[in-house]
Parts: structure tokens; sequence; C-alpha cells
């Protein structure tokens, strides 16, 4: 038997197991295929070789895809309440003997057909059922199994090396031909450690055996595989997939045969080759000839200008086995390889009419130059997306291009102008990279290591899937790489080579969690080396994506610095550009002592919508209308969980807090379209305010989120384009294209609130992040629109020149007719080339007349002030309203009053002293309205509240929309009042447009409007709902809370003004009579 070097990192001998397991036959009860399955249904589960094979049709190869039979032999997995798990955790090695071996299930004559079928490629313990069959998608299985199928050789095959290969086959496998066994292969996860994730195994798991003299090409040939794996770790209740979960096919060769092809070619046309030749017979001299023609197939079509060439390589000698071998020869006027323009060519090694061997490739160079990339001698901002797992998900035959559903996805990366695709804990599958090749899109590739996954208890507040990386089987106790670790990256770098789209490289994903640094630092810098040593392209490479820079101190080399932060953790969606530029700038200059490299933004953005719609939420909701009682009983319960939380319940509950609300809650339409707006809105910032950067990646946006159900194994092609052509109206969709439209008129944070006859100037950043595509005579203009589209105001300026990779600042400002009526607009920015629109963005605005409506109140008697003296801002509201007042600066006689207003930040330690005094009057029947507070500690006036820090938060949550406090008032209307945006750190502060930055807990029933944390914000903690304005009862009293940042607004900022009128109309007037008033026990 052989098994070839290409794709061998593990020869071993039969492997002795520790355990036994238990003797099952097919499991009935958990049937992998339902029964109930339609003929087109099993049609669509397997794979199409068309998708899944750029080289489709241009190789001698025969497709193995197909109904497998199958026979579950051993298995080491049961449910027990409910959970899936292990039989026999000590049983990791496939067992020296089975009734398989000893009954002869390999042998042709053997009759296997009572067995099950199962289709190649696909894991045996992931279920295909109709979506009305309830239940697990994981079917408890996993331990030892036999599958058989038969084939025909075409006889005009005879004279060529047969070689069967494997993509992926988990773990453990021996393998029959006809009765003969002719390999036998242990997965490279078996040295890397206890988990390495399927995506992984796919590309780097996969192996060959040469069956020439086993094969029969005058009739049937039986193929026989026992397949072993433990099934472990099971994360969440899923087992880990096993069984042939790679495809299988044959590929028929010369004699004399090139494998591991790599080049580097350079946009002039210099071409360097390195090669790996495998000769069966006697040394042999050949003459090669090098044939470079435009690739062409079914799914890409080549650049009209791209020419083929044939190049001489002369005389190659080939001693019997294996040898290596260089050459380097130009290809003249060759068609680059860009984003715009991603031209492939074929490379054909061949003597005579023979093919020695093939593969494609792309004229490009990515460089640094000055701390910027640089493409074929273009500077490129990097515009990336972290798809997060979802391409792997439902069936894995998605990770093959299953119904053409990747290349589906990708295009809609480049639709919605993305330029970069980062393969979070990669690597991904072959065609995936093939597809990012033919489309363009550049890939940030993540070499991953084994990590393991961590419990959750009362003292780990770390989330349950971040793990813990272990670099042991990768580097030896002398901090280099060992003979497995260069082998494995060897091998990761020989897939990955010849693909012109990806052009990063990391050690892996977010590096440093969990200390050992010194253990880590001698991992990423024999990463850094060892890969510069074979890379003869010599791709740019940092050495983890996402370093824990906060907590890391050795400086590592690289060629650009790679970093992950978020906006929706302890920082508000759109103030966020400051923080995460600061935090930035500190630890890399604290690392590195200067920034002198390109530095990325490798993570940002926020987990979409989905993660907000989740059942917890549904729950509060009665017809799609908010359950008050029911939402302020789970916000209490949460905020108050002392333990920490799972990373997936934590996330949606921070989302909610941060970053939608439960107002978006009701509808996935409405839901969509606050997503969509605040996302769009927070791409807009990061890209118009995040100087440091040369590249942002946002996390987690996967084109299911756009419609496409991609855990849905039965869709066929049609249906999957179908599904793309409708994402491409999706409202997050749109959205998104619009704000990283890559030339584009992006504005500031401007105020949302305007008086009629006031004038607005918004800021707008021009930048052009095209590729290769300087512009002139580009139009900037910012119009006030009623929502009827018409323009009420505008201004607009010319910009003469655009040159690449350009940041261009104007100030656009125009005055708001003192006619307008009050109400909502549109501001509306936009980028024209002539009159043809070239990128747009929309904010909602309110127009106000300060004097629209007269006050009226009815006070059911004399109101008392108390507010410090160095503020005053209330009293000028009362003043102004006409409203009768008298200033206390003391809480004696109180009971002469039958109205208090403690003014905004007035509670000092003078009335904290005289509190009794206040409790005693309300539990008498006084009212009192407590305007905000900047400050924490118990509300001593309301026994069980306390005042609490919740961050400068830039929206409020709106609860009971219809109370008096709202009238005139949107939910909408609370996002980002009035304040001046403030530049530092790279980026830029929003803090001063907070709607509130402190609250009261816990909630009552009787919440107006509520709202989450930033502040004391901790990972895998539940955030805190606190109450931004309410009323409660003490005793006979009544107290109102404003915790709204309006009285310092009040007459600049439309909202806060109306607002507030709608506050002292309703506690002054005798709409106020406690009905509505949660009681104080």
């Amino acid at each position: 038997m052989t098994l070839l070097r290409p794709c061998s990192l593990a020869l071993t001998a039969l492997l002795l197991g520790t355990g036994t397991g238990t003797a099952v036959e097919p499991l009935s009860e958990e049937p992998l295929l339902s029964p109930n399955l339609t003929s087109q249904q099993r049609a669509s589960l397997l794979l199409e070789p068309e998708f899944a094979d750029a080289f489709y049709g241009q190789v001698d190869r025969q497709y193995l895809t197909g109904y497998w039979k199958f026979k579950p032999e051993i298995n080491l997995l049961e449910r027990r309440e409910g959970k899936v798990v292990s039989t026999d955790p000590k049983m990791n090695k496939a067992p020296a003997t089975d009734a398989g071996l000893t009954q002869g299930y390999f042998k042709p004559e053997f009759d296997a057909s009572a067995w099950t079928e199962i289709p190649v490629p696909w894991s045996w313990n992931i279920a295909a059922r109709p979506a009305a069959e309830k239940a697990p998608n994981r079917i408890a299985f996993s331990g030892l199994g036999y599958y058989r199928t038969s084939f025909k050789i075409p006889k005009e095959k005879r004279g060529k090396r047969v070689i069967v290969h494997f993509d992926s086959v988990q773990t453990e496998s021996k393998i029959w031909l006809n009765g003969a066994l002719v390999g036998e292969h242990v997965n490279s996860s078996a040295d890397a450690g206890e988990y390495w994730s399927l995506n992984r195994r796919l590309l780097l798991d996969d192996f060959e055996l040469d069956v020439t003299a086993q094969v029969n090409f005058d009739g049937e040939n039986t193929l026989v595989v026992r397949v072993f794996d433990d099934g472990l770790p099971i994360l969440e209740n899923n087992p880990n997939d096993g069984g042939i979960v790679g495809a299988v096919w044959i590929d028929f060769r010369e004699s004399v045969s090139f494998s591991d092809i790599l080049i580097d070619a350079d946009p002039n046309g210099d071409v360097i080759l390195q090669a790996h030749a495998v000769n069966n017979g006697a040394e042999v001299k050949l003459p090669v000839m090098a044939q470079v023609d435009p690739f062409k197939s079914n799914s890409y079509t080549p650049p009209a200008q791209a020419r083929a060439a044939t190049l001489k390589l002369g005389e190659v000698t080939f001693p019997k086995g294996e040898s290596d071998h260089r050459f380097t020869f130009k290809v003249s006027n060759p068609v680059t390889w860009d984003l715009n323009n991603p031209s492939l060519y074929r490379l054909r090694l061949t003597e005579g009419q023979r093919i020695l061997g093939q593969t494609r490739f792309g004229f490009r160079r990515m460089e640094i130059r000055e701390k910027q990339f640089y493409l074929n001698g273009h500077p490129l901002f990097l515009l990336g997306v972290n798809p997060g797992a979802r391409e792997q998900w439902g069936s894995r035959m998605w990770a093959f291009n299953k119904s053409d559903w990747l290349r589906q996805g990708l295009k809609l990366y480049k639709d919605v102008n993305l330029n970069l695709r980062r393969t979070n804990n990669g690597p991904s599958t072959r065609i995936c990279y093939d597809i990012c090749d033919e489309i363009g899109l550049l890939n940030e590739e993540d070499f991953s290591l084994e990590v393991r996954a961590l419990a959750m208890d009362d003292s780990n507040a770390t989330a349950a899937l971040i793990a813990e990386v272990k670099v042991d089987g990768i580097t030896g106790s002398d901090g280099q790489l060992t003979p497995f670790g260069k082998s494995i990256l060897r091998k990761w770098m020989t897939q990955l080579h010849n693909h012109p789209s990806v052009c990063f490289l990391t050690a892996g994903n977010e590096i440093g969690f969990h200390g050992k640094e010194k253990q880590l630092a001698d991992y990423m810098t024999a990463f850094y080396n060892y890969i510069k040593s074979i890379d003869i392209q010599k791709r740019l490479v940092t050495p983890s994506s996402g370093l824990t820079i906060w907590q890391w101190n050795t400086p590592l080399p690289a060629d650009y610095l790679d970093g992950h932060d978020y906006q929706n953790g302890d920082m508000g969606y759109m103030d966020c550009t400051a923080p995460i530029a600061s935090f930035a700038q500190k630890h890399w200059k604290r690392i590195y002592g200067k920034i002198d490299k390109p530095v990325i933004l490798g993570e940002c953005g926020g987990y979409q919508s989905d993660l907000t719609l989740r059942p917890d939420f549904q729950a509060l909701l009665k017809d799609g209308v908010l359950d008050r009682n029911a939402y302020v009983k789970w916000a209490n319960e949460i905020s108050t969980q002392k333990k920490g939380t799972k990373y997936w319940d934590f996330l949606p509950r921070l989302m909610y807090a941060c970053f939608t609300g439960v107002r978006t809650a009701t509808t996935r339409e409405s839901l969509q379209d606050t997503t969509a707006k605040l996302y769009a809105e927070f791409i807009r910032r990061a890209r118009r305010d995040l100087d440091i950067f040369e590249g942002l990646v946002v996390h987690d946006l996967d084109p299911s989120l756009w419609g496409i159900p991609c855990k849905d194994p039965f869709l066929s092609p049609e249906q999957v384009r179908e599904f793309a052509a409708q994402a491409r109206k999706n409202r997050e969709f749109l959205a998104e294209r619009q704000a990283l439209a890559p030339l584009a008129a992006l504005p500031d944070l401007h105020d949302r609130h305007r008086f009629a006859g006031e004038k607005l100037s918004v800021n707008v950043r021009i930048l052009n992040d095209q590729y290769a595509t300087p512009e002139k005579n580009l139009i900037a203009e910012t119009r006030l629109l009623a929502t009827d589209g018409t323009v009420v105001a505008s201004a607009e300026s010319l910009i003469p020149e655009v040159t690449e990779h350009a940041r261009i600042d104007k100030t656009l400002t125009f005055t708001i007719p003192p006619e307008t009526p009050a109400g909502d607009y549109v501001v509306h920015t936009r980028l024209r080339r002539g009159e043809a629109v070239v990128q747009e963005n929309a904010s909602p605005f309110y127009v106000g007349h300060l004097n629209s409506r007269k006050t009226t109140v009815t006070s059911p008697g004399k109101i008392a002030l108390y507010e410090r003296k160095s503020i005053n801002a209330t009293q000028k509201v009362l003043s102004s309203l006409g409203i009768p007042f008298t200033a206390v600066e003391s809480m004696e006689g109180l009971d002469n009053y039958e109205v208090l207003i403690i003014g905004a930040n007035s509670i000092d330690l003078s009335l904290s002293s005289e509190m009794s005094k206040v409790k005693a009057w309300l539990e008498k029947g006084g009212h009192l309205i407590c305007l905000e507070q900047r400050r924490e500690g118990p509300v001593a006036f309301a026994p069980g509240y306390s005042f609490k820090d919740a961050g400068d938060m830039l929206f409020a949550d709106v609860i009971d929309g219809a109370h008096p406090t709202l009238q005139g008032l949107r939910p909408a209307h609370w996002e980002v009042w009035n304040g001046d945006c403030v530049k530092s750190d790279g980026g830029v502060s929003a803090s001063a447009k907070a709607v509130y930055s402190h609250y009261i807990v816990p909630l009552p029933e009787s919440v107006i409007i509520s709202g989450g944390n930033r502040a004391q914000y901790r990972f895998c903690k539940n955030p805190i709902f606190g109450m931004v304005t309410g009323e409660v009862k003490v005793g006979k009293g009544l107290v109102f809370f404003s915790q709204a940042l309006a009285t310092s607004r009040y007459g600049t900022d439309p909202i806060a003004t109306m607002y507030l009128r709608n506050v002292l109309e309703y506690v002054l007037g005798s709409q106020w009579t406690g009905e509505r008033a949660t009681a104080i026990k």
C-alpha cells in the first residue's frame, strides 16, 4: 500500500484501543436520514462536483460523491436525560478488532445490502430531516463505522497511476480496495490535540493512496473504509463531526507527475516556480514545458486582454521516487490580479501531450509602504468581514459550496462593498479560496491552534467559547517549532500558497487570553520566521489576529498589527471611536515603543440582529406589544444575577442593553430597520473617524442575516440564487452597502434636533477607498428633506480632485427657514458625480419651535425649588415657562409646599442630610419631581432605590410610549441628543450627546423609559437595567424621576425642550394622580 507524500501528516500502524464500546445495530430511534425524505431531497444532499472543484472538467478525475453503504459498528455515545454523553471517554483510539474485521466487511463478496445509506461527504452524526420533523439535528453516534461503495474505471485509463483522494476522514481510517488493505491514516488532530474543529480538518487532513496495483480495469471495484472517531469534545450537546466528511475522488496521473506546485508571480511577469515530483519508474530525463493560459470555467471568465504563453523549462532529470525542482521564467504583459479585475491564469507543466501537473495563480503583489497597504502599486484600505462560524453551519457540505451557496454568499460580500474576508480560526475549504480568487475578495487567514473550551463557574467570567490556546504540539520546550509544527504549517502554506486572494497571514485568533506569554511569544516568533522562510510570495504576517494587547508585553516580529475591539462593550454604539482608537494607540505604543506599521481593527462592529431577537425577548411580547410587567420582571431578574452567564446568553442581552433595545424586538422587520440604521451608523463612524487604522473588519456579518437560510441542506442551486437575489433587497444589506461604499461622503455625528431659523453645520469627510480609481469634480451635498422628499434647505461643495486613499474634510452649512413647520425631517448627505448619486446617507432630524405651544400649568399648590446656586438651570426653565416657585436652601418648612422640585445635579451633602424630612413630607402626601442627578448611592426618600452610573448612553428605551410625558415624542427621538463631538486620540468622542448618564435601579413597573449600562460593564456578566424616567408612590405622596439629561439642553435641543415641558405640565397639572405609579413597599 502507498500513501502519497503531499497529503500525509501521520501514517501509523493499526492503533490498539483501550476500550471496547458497545456494538449496535443502525440507530433506528435516531435515523441519520429521515424515511420521509423525498427523492428530490435525497438527491439534494449530494455534493455537486461542479460547485466544489474549481478544476471540474479540466483535470483527469472521477468523483465518488454519492450514497455509500454504511454500518455503525461501535457507538460510544448515548443520551442521558436529554444530554449526549460518552459511554467510554478513555476509548480514544480504534479497537484492534471488531465484528467488521472478523466477518470480513471489507471483502467484495460480503453482502452489505441490509446496511443503511449515508451521503458522502457527510458527518455521521448530523441528521437530515424535513423541517416538519421536530428532533435534534445531531444524533448520538460516534465510534466505529464502515463505509462501502463500488465504482468502475474506464479501460482507457489503463497505464495511468490511479490515486484515491480523501479530503477528510474523521479521525482514524483503514481503507481496502477489492479486499486488499491499501492504506491507513490518522488525522493531524491526533497530534495537534483533543479539539481541532472540522473546518480546519477539511483542508489540513486530506490524504491520497496510490491503488494502481489493486484496481480492476475490467469490472467493479469495491472500496471499503473503516472509520473511528470518539465524538469528543461534546460542545453544547453536539458531538464532534465524524465519518467521511470530505469529498472522495480518483485522480489519474502520469508515471511522472508534479504536485505541491508553488508559484510567485510578480505583476511585471517574473515567475518563480517550485514543484515536488514523483517518479514511479526508473530515472528519466524529460523536456518540460510551462503552458500559461487564461483560466476558464463555467463559473469564471478571464479578462479579454489576457493572453496565453508557452515557455521551455529545459530537460529535467527525474530520479526514481521523489524530487524537488525550481524554475524561473517571465511572462510578457500579464494581466494582474486585483479587486476590480481578478485575472487568473492556469499553469500546466507538460511533456509533449502529457500533463505532468497543473495549478492556478494570479500575478499580484501585496506590500507595505509608509504604514499603508499597497496592492500592485496602488494604496489599499481594507474593508473586511469576519463571517464567524455560519459559513459552515448546517450540513457540513456547505463548506464545499453545496448548491453554490458559498459562491453566492461571497459575492454578496463583494456587492455590499467589502474587499476582504477574514478566516477566523481558519482555514476554510479549498473551494472557498478558489471562489475568493475568482471574484477578487482578499483573505486574512488565521492558523488555528488547539483550543480548550472553558467551563463557566462563579469564579470564571470568561466566555465559554473563548478558549485557551495550546501550542504544546506546535512548539517544543526550546521555543522552536516541532517536526509536527513544521509539517502542519508547511501543509497549510502549501494549500494556500497559489491563491492570489490570500494576502495576510496570522498565527492564530486572539492569542494571549490565558497567560503563558513566554511560550506563546516563542510560538508566534517561530511562526513568523518559518512562514517567511517557506512562502516564496512573502505574504504579510502578523503574530495574532486580535492579540490581547491590554495584557501583552512582548514585542513580536510583525509586518502589520491587528487588534480587536468593539463598540458594543463598555462603549456606546456611536461614540465608540475615541475609546477604540485610544485603546489601540496606548497598548501598541506600550508594546512596540512606537507605531511604525499599518494597524487594522480585525474585529469590530457588533453581533447582528438575530442575537437580539431571542426567545426570552419574544416572551415579553403579547401580540407584538410589550408586556411591561413581564419586561420589568425579566430585566430585574437578570440585573441582579451575581453569577456569570454563558457567552451566547450574555451577547444578546448586551446587544439589547447597548445596541438595539426592546422597541426593536416586536417584529423581525422592525428589528431589521433599527439594526440596519445602528450598524450602518457605526460603520460610517469608524470609517470616518478612526484615523489610526488602515482597515476595519466587521464581525459576524453573514449572508444568512440577509435572508439566505444556510442551515437548510435541501436547497437547490436555483433556490440559493433566488435567496441571494432577495438578500440584495434586504434592509440591512442596503444600509451596510451605503455605509461601506468605497467612494463616500460620510457626515459627522451632527445634532439631530434644531429649532427653525437656526443654522446646521454638517462636517463631511470624503473618502476614496476605491482600488486604483482617482476621481475629479465630485460634489458633496447636504440637504434637509421633508418626509415627502421636498428639499427644505441645502448646501454643497465642489471637490476638484479626490486621489486614491484620499481623506478630505468639508463643512456644509445651511439655515433652516424660520417658517419650517415643526416635525420630523431627514438630513440627507450625498456624494455626486455630476447629477449621478455615488453614495448617500440619511439621518433622522427634528425641527422644533421654541414657542410652538403654550405650557399650561395648574399647580396643585405652592412649589419649592431646591437647586444648587452654582447651577440655576432649573430656575431658568421654570422662569421661562412662567411657573411660580420659591427657591429654598433647606428642607425646613417643607410642609408649607405641596410640590418640591429637586433641580438637576442638586442632591449634595447638605440636602442628603435632610432626606428624612423629605421622606416624611412625601408620606404625608407631597409631590416630588427629581430631575437628573449625576450621582451614585441610595435614594434616601425612596427606600430600596439607588442612583447608579450607567455611563454616557446615547439612547434610552421607551417602554410606555403612551405616557403623557412623551406627548409628541417617538422612540427614535430618544437617540443622540444635541452636543459637540470631541476629537481625541485618533478618534471622536460623542459623550456630550448622551441622553442619560445615570439611572435608577431597580426598575419599577411604572417605568416610562428604561436603559442599560455601559459603565461597570464586565465580560459575561449580565447588563443592569435601570429607570431613566418613571414615577413611584411613597406613602401618600408621589415621586417623578427624570434622569434624562434635559435641563441643561432646554431651549437648545427641541426634543429635550419638548420633553421637559411635557414633564412639568404632567407633574404640576391635574393629570398626576398616582394611578400610574408603583407603590414602594
